[in-house]
């Protein structure tokens, strides 16, 4: 999901010339409500307290924002464009349910400049939301026929896996340096050493680590994990084939 107002532009007017009869006039701008590199569409399993299980989208800006305007922290809403605020129906009831109960205005700045608190408003929002999910929807299932297609042939999607070149003419290519590392890591855990212990002994011989300042024993499972160390391409977290990568396996049998 995008920001509900594009950070490229100036601020939404938080004054109306018109408004809707019984519609309250939104006053100065309060809050900001970015919402970056938040997902309106995608969806996580979220176990409650009570062990039952649900599939919902973790968006705690959202949830902070219907709250506010439940209790009166902010005066209105302002988004950019519909399908930047909701992309789930039941995004869209949970606000609609909080704007019929308070009275206050939720109104685009474009297109028609709906605004949730009109009945006929809140109809043409349903439809809109709808027709979004659908369009999320057909992206997913392209890009996950994509993804299937290219790891069938070899290619792979992603980062490149420590040890090889990142990126570049050469990407793919190994890093002597990086390879002989990864290659240690599976001999020590073949020697029965944990993922802690290797961790342990690369951060005191001072043996730089793919991302973050020290070696982790999480960093060393999934390194032991990864398929790309094999010589495979994964798809939906398992391995499906052989890469296509310049030097085939960096550990020779390590997924054997």
């Amino acid at each position: 999901m995008g920001p509900l107002w594009p950070r490229s532009r100036c601020r939404p007017p938080a004054r109306r010339r018109r408004r809707h009869p019984g519609t309250p006039a939104l006053g100065a701008v309060r809050q900001d409500l970015p919402g970056d590199d938040t997902s309106a569409f995608k969806k996580r399993k979220v176990v409650k307290p009570d062990g039952s299980i649900d599939w919902t989208g973790l968006r705690p800006e959202f949830r902070q924002l219907l709250a506010d305007l439940a209790n009166g922290v902010i005066d209105g809403v302002i988004f950019y464009d519909l399908d930047r605020l909701v992309r789930q129906p039941q995004d869209l009831e949970a606000l609609i349910d909080i704007v019929e109960y308070v009275k206050r205005p939720v109104t685009g700045a474009t297109g028609g400049r709906m605004n949730l608190i009109n009945d006929s408003d809140r109809h043409m929002a349903r439809m809109m939301c709808v027709m979004a999910l659908k369009s999320s929807e057909d992206t997913a299932r392209r890009v996950a026929r994509q993804h299937l297609s290219a790891a069938q042939e070899g290619i792979t999607h992603g980062r490149i896996a420590y040890g090889r070149v990142r990126r570049g003419e050469h990407k793919g290519q190994l890093v002597p340096d990086e390879a002989d590392v990864v290659v240690r890591i599976f001999q020590d855990f073949m020697s029965r050493e944990s993922a802690y212990s290797i961790a342990r002994t690369f951060n005191a011989e001072g043996i730089k680590p793919p991302s973050s300042r020290t070696w982790s024993s999480t960093m060393v499972a999934k390194m032991l994990r990864n398929p790309r160390h094999g010589g495979m391409v994964s798809y939906a977290g398992k391995a499906s084939g052989p890469s296509r990568y310049s030097g085939g396996r960096l550990v020779p049998g390590a997924l054997r």
